[in-house]
């Protein structure tokens, strides 16, 4: 009934995500989590309770209350529940740089990767049968990770991981890593190109999904994140920037160029993306 409640409530604004979708909440057994986007918010969730407790006679768990800031988010009347880091759904999100908290993500990423290597060593499997747990076992977590956040900088140490996997640690490589990473179609042994997988399911999230109507001043960090690792570029005039005159540079046109270019490059989506 609360969560009803608080879903259709028109006063509770919540929180747009990347997707510009709304979120407002969400729920497991007696466990609720609210977005909320100002002290408005918060207020309404406490004022919608009290209703739903004259009605029904539920009480609330003071003991278990928080109230977490994310982001560059401030709290000011709860700073006891102020926390600097937290996890949801497995990803981390804290108030850091976009790429300190990509690498935070993918470095926990590694860390699960060569664990489940570590189990999997000991099998007896030929090669074809190691290439396969890396694609259904190992990549996934990836994956998983790239969904929300990208950091080109560890993909050095995953493929040296998963290829110490495919050989063992200090082992000659049998074959060329073109060879493991050929389609079988084309006679290879049919390993995902994991570092091309996690910038397109990225960029799929982040970029195409939201579409280019939202390219606008709030998304400018994770855009030019983008173009640094993309084209190895920034916009120009960027460091003299400003949210309020955004529209008014060259960049509002950049992006709609870089939109345009994204296009060309379907046949990388179509070969390593699997669409949601």
């Amino acid at each position: 009934m609360f969560v009803n409640f608080i879903a259709k409530n028109p006063r509770f604004t919540g929180v747009r995500t990347t997707s510009n979708n709304i979120a407002k909440l969400t729920a497991y057994a007696d466990d609720l989590l609210f977005f909320c986007n100002d002290e408005y918010d918060v207020a309404e969730v406490f004022e919608s309770f009290e209703y739903i407790k004259q009605g029904t006679g539920s009480m609330l768990n003071t003991n278990k209350t928080q109230l977490l800031p994310i982001g560059s988010a401030t709290c000011v009347q709860y700073q006891q529940y102020v926390v600097e880091r937290m996890k949801v759904c497995g990803i981390t999100f804290c108030n850091l740089s976009f790429q300190a908290i990509a690498k935070i993500n993918f470095d926990l990423a590694l860390r699960k990767i060569c664990k489940r290597a570590a189990g999997l060593k000991n099998l007896s499997c030929t090669i074809r049968g190691k290439v396969l747990l890396a694609n259904t076992v190992l990549f996934p977590v990836l994956y998983y990770a790239a969904a929300t956040y990208l950091d080109p900088s560890s993909f050095r140490s995953i493929r040296k991981t998963i290829y110490s996997f495919l050989y063992g640690e200090g082992k000659r490589e049998v074959f060329p890593r073109r060879i493991v990473e050929l389609s079988r179609e084309k006679g290879g042994l049919g390993m995902e190109n994991v570092e091309k997988r996690c910038q397109a399911i990225f960029f799929y999230n982040s970029v195409l999904k939201p579409g280019h109507g939202n390219f606008d001043h709030q998304r400018l960090p994770l855009f030019t994140y983008y173009l640094s690792q993309w084209f190895r570029n920034l916009p120009q005039g960027h460091s003299n920037q400003t949210p309020h005159s955004f529209h008014k540079t060259e960049s509002a046109t950049l992006c709609l160029n870089i939109w345009q270019s994204l296009t060309d490059h379907q046949i990388v989506l179509a070969q390593f993306l699997t669409p949601p």
